[in-house]
């Protein structure tokens, strides 16, 4: 990955823009990655605190792609958000990567992106002039995390349930599309996380457990998608053209005073729209 590959993604003439990727290992050690670019330039710094192994040294290199391949997706019009190659850390060498990216025109800003993907979460908050877009993903109970095949079940269910409701509300394409890439990524086990799984299977079914505990098979969620209000006919200014979307699941484990256990899953959906 050269800076000049980066410049080149991240901004195009007459913008400034802003990029910084933080990735922190297991030992504590981090690594950030900075470019600032604005008419008289490029500036590029990289910090690194603490020593690197070459384990992590090679686990960070690792990334430039994924790195690359979110700064390329960024740039298209419209714009694409190619993030799960960065999702896909050896997370026992790295603990966390954090990217971050805003691009302006004076004092307008014209696109920004936060992520963060780590053991107990991933999150993006992503913003231009037509959509924003709001996702988490609850990693802090993997128990609730299912088979390779059961999250691909679950994933494909819901690109249904997203193109259904994009086709109801007359909603963008492109930004649902977006949606379903960042909904993927941020819910997609990694190989070793899905050999845990495999593994917490096999013992619930060796004590009897039904395995009702993985029920969707992906870990809770929220999100929230909502297109710029727009006005769509000059002569009638309360006439809006719009689309907002949300969804989320949230899971209860609770046991009871026989011993067994209890799981409650709820998920919910609302649309509202207008053209």
């Amino acid at each position: 990955l050269t800076t000049s590959q980066v410049g080149e993604s991240a901004v195009r003439a007459g913008q400034d823009s802003a990029v910084a990727l933080t990735i922190t290992t297991r030992t504590g050690a981090t690594v950030s990655l900075s470019l600032t670019r604005q008419s008289d330039g490029m500036a590029v710094e990289i910090k690194t605190n603490g020593t690197l192994s070459k384990d992590e040294t090679d686990a960070i290199a690792g990334l430039g792609e994924a790195f690359q391949k979110a700064l390329n997706g960024l740039a298209q019009q419209p714009p694409k958000m190619d993030l799960s190659d960065l999702t896909k850390f050896d997370s026992s060498i790295l603990q966390s990567v954090d990217l971050k990216t805003d691009i302006r025109s004076g004092d307008i800003k014209l696109q920004s992106l936060n992520f963060r993907a780590d053991d107990t979460e991933r999150w993006v908050a992503y913003q231009d002039r037509d959509v924003s877009l709001k996702m988490t993903s609850d990693r802090s109970q993997n128990v609730n995390a299912g088979s390779a095949f059961q999250q691909q079940l679950a994933l494909s269910a819901y690109d249904k349930q997203f193109d259904k409701a994009r086709s109801d509300g007359q909603g963008n394409k492109a930004q649902m599309d977006m949606l379903k890439s960042v909904f993927r990524a941020l819910n997609e086990s990694t190989p070793a996380e899905q050999s845990e799984a495999a593994a917490s299977a096999s013992t619930a079914i060796r004590l009897g457990s039904s395995g009702t505990s993985r029920l969707s098979g992906l870990n809770d969620f929220s999100l929230s998608l909502s297109q710029t209000e727009q006005t769509i006919n000059p002569f009638r200014q309360e006439e809006k053209q719009s689309f907002s979307y949300q969804a989320s699941q949230t899971t209860e484990n609770g046991r009871l005073a026989d011993g067994s256990g209890t799981v409650k899953q709820t998920t919910h959906a609302h649309l509202s729209a207008s053209w």
